[in-house]
């Protein structure tokens, strides 16, 4: 069998000489972070996306709830996306009061529209779904009700929190349960900052919980030094053995789909494997086998770019919460050109990812 090279390694062999420093440690310019269940190492000068004010608007009076976040300056996350316990929680970027009244005045409104809609759609006889007030609990909360679903806006530092809240059996006890769960256990959390003690890590926020509950986190960061690069990374629970019908998808496979959907996103894009021998390697992610790609890529302008993907699969026993985990770095460098900063050049980027590949863990607690 042909013994597999890492990334690390094509870098040594290719750059004739040229050492690299060592990846075993963490730069002291690095801090930790936290996605989900897991924890990484990154450089200290990145930022985070969230749902800037205009995207969070549309969530709360109706909109997509399934995307949305962006960078401070407008650049897309696609990716970013939060999945816990049953339903999609969003987090806005920073905004100022004036942003976070007009916020909450907007998803006081959303009651009397949900009336009307149901009103116009429902048949006479199909009897009337019940529909609650804002109640504001004068905490930084603001919820109200829709038939067995809660929808509520919460408060943490400047920053909004907002989910709408439905049991899978449309009983409301049990979306009141999950729904004070949620914002009972929701706090604010610094960038790097790793809260000890059982929870889940959001962009901005920590949820409490007893470290059973389902996920699904991916949260995007972009380098400040370097505009052009975006790193995502992934933790989402493994289907409950003998409880799931979802099929788990292998992590060639994964690979496969993660770059055709990239192929046809915002800026229309070429993707090829870079390693021509060997396209698809083994690497170690939170000590287990995972498998990584390393790609070139053609933008619609014919600009040349490059990617990493990564991913190792999850494991459900009644006794560990194994993580799927997914790691993907990409550079964009008309992003570094448009604010004149010099792009990545491809040996700095693939030193960059093998520091992040080897300091993924599951976060202790």
């Amino acid at each position: 069998m042909t013994r597999l090279i890492s990334a690390q390694q094509l870098v040594l062999i290719c750059t004739a000489g040229i050492s690299l420093p060592s990846v075993a440690t963490t730069p002291p310019t690095w801090k930790t972070e936290c996605v989900g269940r897991t924890q990484f190492s990154l450089p200290v000068e990145v930022e985070v996306a969230g749902l800037p004010f205009e995207n969070f608007a549309a969530a709360i009076e109706g909109g997509s709830r399934s995307s949305g976040a962006q960078f401070i300056d407008g650049q897309w996350a696609d990716y970013s996306r939060v999945s816990y316990l049953v339903g999609l929680i969003l987090v806005s970027n920073e905004l100022n009061d004036t942003q976070i009244s007009e916020l909450r005045a907007r998803f006081s409104k959303q009651p009397e529209v949900d009336r009307k809609y149901l009103k116009e759609r429902s048949a006479p006889s199909s009897g009337e779904t019940n529909v609650t007030d804002v109640h504001d609990d004068m905490r930084q909360l603001l919820s109200w009700t829709s038939g067995a679903n809660i929808l509520y806006l919460q408060r943490i530092r400047n920053h909004l929190v907002t989910a709408e809240v439905s049991s899978r059996d449309q009983q409301i006890e049990e979306s009141t349960q999950i729904f004070k769960t949620l914002t009972q256990h929701t706090i604010y959390r610094d960038l790097f900052t790793v809260p000890a003690g059982s929870g889940v890590c959001l962009p901005f926020a920590f949820v409490k919980d007893r470290g059973v509950e389902p996920r699904s986190i991916t949260t995007t960061y972009r380098l400040k030094a370097h505009p052009d690069v975006t790193i995502i990374v992934q933790d989402a629970s493994a289907p409950a053995l003998g409880k799931s019908n979802r099929r788990v998808v292998p992590p060639d496979e994964e690979i496969d789909n993660f770059w055709s959907q990239y192929e046809i996103s915002r800026t229309g894009r070429k993707v090829t494997s870079h390693w021509k021998v060997n396209a698809k390697r083994s690497v170690q992610i939170d000590g287990r086998k995972a498998i990584a790609s390393f790609v070139d890529i053609v933008r619609k302008d014919n600009s040349k770019d490059i990617g990493y993907f990564a991913t190792v699969p999850g494991n459900s026993t009644p006794k560990a919460d194994t993580p799927k985990i997914t790691l993907a770095v990409i550079r964009e460098a008309n992003h570094a050109r448009a604010k004149g900063v010099q792009p990545i050049d491809e040996k700095a980027f693939l030193d960059l990812v093998e520091r992040i590949v080897l300091s993924i863990s599951k976060r202790p607690h």
